[in-house]
C-alpha cells in the first residue's frame, strides 16, 4: 500500500497536515507537555470563545483542557489502532498521564538533560533500526 492510499487517522482533510506518515508507521511530535488552552487565545482552531470548534459554547478555560486532552488521546488511540508506534519523551518536564497514555506500551521515556535526551534518541534509533533489519 502506498503512503497516499493509507487510511488517515482522521477522515477530515483539515487534520492531514498534522499527521506524519513513515514507512515504518511511527510518529513523533514535540510538545512542552503542558495542556493549557484558553478560550481567549487564538489557535489553529480559531478563538474558542467565538468559534467553539473544540468545545460547546460557554465552556470555560478551566474545562477546555478536558476537551483538548480528550482530542489528543483520541488521536493517539486512532494512530495506535492503525498500527503506528508512538514514542514519547518528556524532556525537562515530567511525563503527564496523557503523555504516557498516548505512547505505545513501553515507549514513554523521561530525559532530564541533553545527555539523557541524546541517549534516549539513540536507544529509539536502535529500536527502529532493528525493526527495519528484521523485515
Amino acid at each position: 500500500m502506498e503512503l497516499n492510499q493509507r487510511r488517515w487517522p482522521f477522515s477530515d482533510r483539515r487534520f492531514r497536515a498534522a499527521v506524519t506518515l513513515d514507512a515504518w508507521m511511527m510518529t513523533r511530535a514535540m510538545t512542552d507537555g503542558e495542556m493549557a488552552p484558553s478560550t481567549t487565545s487564538y489557535s489553529a482552531y480559531g478563538m474558542e470563545l467565538y468559534d467553539n470548534r473544540v468545545s460547546p459554547s460557554g465552556t470555560s478555560s478551566g474545562t477546555l483542557t478536558n476537551y483538548h486532552n480528550n482530542r489528543f488521546l483520541a488521536a493517539c488511540s486512532r494512530a495506535k489502532n492503525l498500527g503506528y508506534t508512538i514514542w514519547v519523551i518528556g524532556f525537562g518536564t515530567s511525563l503527564t498521564t496523557q503523555m504516557t497514555t498516548c505512547a505505545t506500551a513501553g515507549r514513554a521515556y523521561y530525559a532530564s538533560d541533553t545527555t539523557a535526551l541524546n541517549n534516549t534518541f539513540k536507544f529509539i534509533a536502535g529500536q527502529v533500526a532493528d525493526l527495519r533489519i528484521n523485515k
